[in-house]
Order: structure tokens, then sequence, then C-alpha cells
């Protein structure tokens, strides 16, 4: 189970069919009673602003590769830093 936002779909979406680019109206969050999603309605993303407008309300959703921990390396600096190489 997965704690989520949900957007507007009607408003809140803009999808660029000549690139497959989607972008969601990050003001546009709805508030309701179902927070929470089983792992088998979601796919991983991330969102990051338009490089020349990053004041802009609309946010780009770029979808992930999920991987496995096993797949990652934690490394430990001289300061005590941790960070992870993955392989």
């Amino acid at each position: 189970m997965f704690k989520c936002h949900s957007y507007d779909t009607r408003r809140g979406i803009r999808m660029h069919r000549s690139n497959g680019l989607v972008e969601i109206k990050h003001t546009s969050q709805l508030y309701g009673n179902e927070d929470f999603v089983l792992a088998q309605q979601c796919q991983q993303v991330y969102y990051t602003c338009s490089p020349d407008n990053k004041y802009s309300e609309w946010w780009m959703v770029i979808k992930t590769t999920t991987r496995s921990r096993d797949m990652c390396e934690f490394i430990e600096d001289d300061n005590n830093m941790k960070s992870f190489d993955v392989a």
C-alpha cells in the first residue's frame, strides 16, 4: 500500500502527442478520502519542472524503471556520509 497524491484529470493534465510528454498542473491536487493505493494500481514516476520555466505550475511526469535494492551498493566516505552506487 502506498500513500499518493491525486490530480484533476480533466483540467490538470496536458499530453503532447508528438513526443509522448505528459504534464500535470501541480496546483490542481485533489483532496479526498482515498489517499492510499495498492501496489498493483500504480507506476513509479517522478516530477520535474521545465528547465526554461522552473516557476511554471506545470510539471513534467517522467516514468522510471523500477530497480531492486540488490542492484545498489552503499558507500561511506571519510566524513561518514552515506551514498549509493547503482550497478
